[in-house]
């Protein structure tokens, strides 16, 4: 039988280790506490939000309606608070320079004032 099963000692240097696995990630992660102040993101996630300031806010500002999307945001990180993953897709862009995200909200076990978004390009 094959698993995964969590070690009863951690690597001396766990938070080097989870840095690692999110830099390493295919998506863009950021790491937001129930204030929407940014705790982590990787550097996929500052590549998407570009010139802009790389929060939640500086990523709904690239869509034309910011404030709509910020509202999506806000409704899946309020599942994700409640222990639900949620997801959703937005566009940004038009015609050959439209890209389409993925966007997911969850929860981070053990840890209820922070919320984890993925953010997938999916075009």
């Amino acid at each position: 039988m094959f698993g995964l099963f969590r070690k009863k000692h951690s690597p001396r240097n766990i938070s080097k280790l989870l840095q690692d696995v999110l830099e390493g990630s295919r998506g863009a992660r950021l790491i937001v506490d129930t204030d929407e102040k940014t705790v982590y993101y990787n550097q996929k996630f500052a590549k998407v939000c570009g010139e802009k300031e790389v929060s939640l806010s500086g990523f709904c500002s690239l869509f034309d309606d910011a404030l709509l999307v910020t509202d999506h945001l806000r409704r899946i990180a309020g599942a994700a608070k409640q222990g639900d993953t949620e997801t959703i897709e937005l566009s940004v862009g038009s015609g050959s320079s439209e890209i389409w995200y993925q966007i997911t909200a969850q929860p981070i076990t053990d840890h209820d004032d922070y919320i984890h978004f993925r953010v997938d390009d999916v075009t």
